[in-house]
């Protein structure tokens, strides 16, 4: 253990830890021990070079695990905080370890800022600073002294998240010109649509590569979809060089659409583009359909739902009949604007949106934090690439880096949501001396070092983990009840599924309903929400389109609860440990939900 006047040395690198003796002796240690899978110890006297190293001097292409910063300063953290970091009082290494980590968050949130930085940069240290950010929140030990430094990292994470899609945006914003292009003689349409495609993939493979938490993709994309959609319908609506409502054009730009969503179909994202292109989509399908044929009104909203009152007028008025077809009569552009008045645009306004005729630059949902859905909750062992990282900062003198091999090599044990969860009574990781990769001053120890954390203040215990309690239920709102709302969705908002826990009630009757869905989708509109009696967010029905899916099923109203789904789509994104949803292919839609009415 090194003292107060201590300085770093090769003396240092070799010592092994000091462990208590009332804890560790022969014969007491067994597999599946409760502890990381590898122990950090950095000194002070090395403390700026180390983080030097990792943040600010880091080339992110060089680094084989892209997550590697994350755990190495997880793991000194852990040991800044623990009674095996110098002997001093609690007082003391509580503002020793408030004032690293506000130094750890600030380096980052400088790297993120700096203007040379590339969109590769930005991927990495958005996925690292959101993942050491979850660590900070989630440890038991940590949260309560690292609360500054949760605050700058969670605006490390959303600045990050903004400048990657400005850049993404950009690149899109070149390309989508080529969209309005005339089509190619042979027909090869490949050309218009290739470069947007390859910037929306090289977002997803840098995303992917630095392994951002899924529900931070998602929302990523959620914002370059509607880009897309934006741009392209306002120019449909709008452009005074050409008038591209005609049949003809809406055949080209659906041929086009569909090859955005066939990319976002195989990349797991359908539902987003589903949701987010849905405009530019419907106003293609309209300037296609046989406006004559549809037999009533209905017809109009359930196809063309998400088109409001002005937007409807605006393409009927300027469409151009093509040589097969009879001009649309005024007096029936009047009677279906006025229809989508008192139906879309009463949807709309109901969900605070504004009726305007061009599509809004900004996507109206709010940045959400992911809760889950991180590398820790299934990442087991060390990394085969980590020790390979850390070894310079060995070499350097400023830190050890010791292996547990009776760890049960999960990194949750510290985490408060690892209260609930059954610690395996066997390492998962390969031995150090069979398939795991030794390198030169890089310690293994026979005997393990369990760096529990004991209070900072004598007064102030750690807090506690969550009492997890059946009896905790949700029931179906009172629509006169406030409720909050949230239109993003993410992995931690799909917390939800039956039987006992946090959303099962006894009280309102549940009901398993199955939707055909059809050309125009469900005809359902979600949210999540959290009843003003509950903290835990679930999903509601927000409004049920008229003519629709749902519509044609009696039993659903809006804000009744969706207790359990089993979607229309699989997603390789999604498809992590979702708790109870079950996402996989089908031709209908289940509902388990919760009536209002009930």
């Amino acid at each position: 253990m090194l003292e107060n006047n201590s300085k770093p040395g090769p003396q240092h690198v070799m010592h092994e830890p000091h462990y208590p003796p009332h804890q560790y002796y022969p014969g007491s240690i067994k597999k599946g021990d409760p502890i990381l899978p590898a122990i950090l110890e950095l000194w002070e006297e090395g403390e700026n070079v180390f983080l030097n190293m990792i943040i600010t001097r880091l080339d992110p292409s060089k680094v084989k695990f892209k997550l590697a910063p994350t755990y190495t300063l997880y793991m000194a953290t852990r040991y800044r905080a623990s009674t095996h970091f110098k002997k001093i009082s609690p007082e003391e290494r509580a503002h020793r370890l408030t004032a690293f980590t506000n130094q750890v968050a600030a380096m980052i949130h400088q790297v993120i800022q700096d203007p040379y930085r590339d969109p590769g940069t930005l991927a990495f240290w958005l996925a690292n600073s959101s993942e050491l950010l979850h660590f900070l929140k989630q440890d038991r030990h940590l949260s309560p002294y690292t609360l500054d430094a949760q605050d700058y990292l969670a605006e490390s994470v959303q600045q990050a998240f903004k400048i990657f899609v400005e850049y993404s945006q950009n690149e899109l914003h070149s390309a989508l010109p080529l969209f309005f292009e005339e089509p190619d003689k042979d027909g090869n349409e490949i050309s218009k649509t290739s470069k947007i495609l390859n910037a929306l993939s090289n977002a997803m493979s840098l995303l992917r590569d630095c392994r951002v938490n899924a529900a931070l993709t998602i929302q990523l994309f959620s914002q370059l979809l509607h880009f897309i959609n934006m741009s392209l319908f306002n120019v449909l609506i709008g452009s005074t060089n050409y008038n591209y409502c005609s049949e003809q054009w809406g055949l080209i730009l659906k041929s086009r659409l569909s090859m955005i969503g066939h990319w976002a179909h195989n990349h797991g994202i359908e539902l987003a583009a589903e949701c987010h292109l849905g405009r530019i989509v419907q106003a293609t399908d309209l300037l296609i359909a046989n406006k004559l044929a549809l037999e009533n009104l209905n017809d109009f909203n359930r196809h063309f739902f998400k088109l409001n009152s002005l937007q409807m007028r605006n393409i009927l008025e300027r469409f151009v009949s093509g040589p097969n077809e009879q001009p649309i009569p005024s007096e029936m552009i009047e009677n279906v604007v006025k229809f989508v008045e008192v139906n879309a645009d009463e949807v709309a306004r109901n969900e605070g949106r504004e009726i305007k005729l061009e599509e809004d630059p900004d996507l109206k949902f709010p940045f959400l934090l992911p809760d889950d859905g991180y590398s820790c909750e299934v990442l087991y062992g060390i990394p085969s690439d980590l020790p390979e990282f850390i070894q310079p900062l060995v070499q350097n003198n400023l830190c050890r880096f010791t292996v547990q091999p009776t760890s049960c090599g999960e990194w949750t044990i510290y985490l408060i949501s690892k209260s609930s969860k059954i610690i395996p009574q066997t390492p998962q990781y390969p031995p150090p001396d069979n398939g795991h990769r030794i390198y030169d001053n890089i310690h293994h120890p026979v005997r393990p070092v369990n760096y529990g954390i004991e209070p900072m203040h004598a007064n102030v215990p750690p807090p506690p983990p969550p009492v997890l309690s059946s009896h905790n239920i949700i029931r179906g709102p009172n629509p006169q009840m406030p409720m909050i709302y949230s239109p993003a969705m993410s992995s931690s908002l799909l917390s939800m599924g039956p039987g006992p826990g946090p959303y099962s009630a006894p009280g309102p009757n549940i009901m398993t309903i199955k939707l055909k869905k059809s050309e125009s989708g469900l005809g359902l509109s979600i949210v999540a929400a959290r009843n003003s009696n509950h903290e835990k967010l679930g999903i509601y029905i927000k409004s049920v389109v008229k003519g629709g899916a749902a519509d044609m099923v009696s039993t659903l109203f809006n804000f009744d609860f969706i207790n359990f789904l089993l979607f229309t789509f699989c997603s390789s994104i999604l498809t992590r440990r979702l708790h109870n949803i079950t996402l996989k292919y089908s031709l209908t839609t289940f509902f388990s939900m919760m009536s209002k009415s009930n």
